[in-house]
């Protein structure tokens, strides 16, 4: 699939990756919530949940990557978030990986933005709108808890 990135241009990925590393812990969650823990390979440091990511590879920390070790995994996509990681993004890129980066949710619904944006590129948008009913319907519950806003 052709993707237009506003930082990277035109990008090339595959139509549904089958070799994810993923490192951006954000990313690996809604790996595993959207029922594709089983195509991540490689994960950062910081990726620990859940707990079958343990049995992972640890490609990178937040800003440096094992470049020997990630080549070895072969992946066909590289999931990496904005912000911190953006120099580890421009490296990723520019060693021809494919690469694609989540941006940092700003709010609640920014995560379920970020869910629908995997399960479209993963081919998993059916389990992607299930779970952000599911989340939806939980900030709901937790936003009738919360007092009344003063103004």
């Amino acid at each position: 699939m052709r993707i237009v990135h506003d930082w990277l241009g035109l990008l090339e990925l595959p139509d549904s990756a089958q070799r994810i590393v993923s490192l951006a812990p954000n990313a690996t969650e809604t790996l595993y919530a959207l029922g594709l823990g089983s195509r991540v390979v490689g994960r950062s440091a910081f990726c620990y949940r859940p707990a079958a990511t343990l049995s992972l590879p640890v490609v990178s920390s937040y800003t440096r990557v094992r470049w020997d070790l990630l080549r070895t995994l072969n992946p066909d996509l590289v999931l990496i978030s904005t912000g911190v990681q953006r120099d580890l993004l421009n490296e990723l890129h520019e060693a021809g990986l494919p690469v694609f980066p989540l941006p940092l949710p700003s709010s609640p619904y920014g995560i379920l933005e970020n869910i629908v944006l995997l399960g479209g590129l993963l081919g998993a948008q059916v389990q992607a709108n299930r779970l952000c009913a599911d989340l939806s319907e939980r900030y709901s519950k937790l936003y009738g808890l919360l007092p009344p806003m003063r103004v």
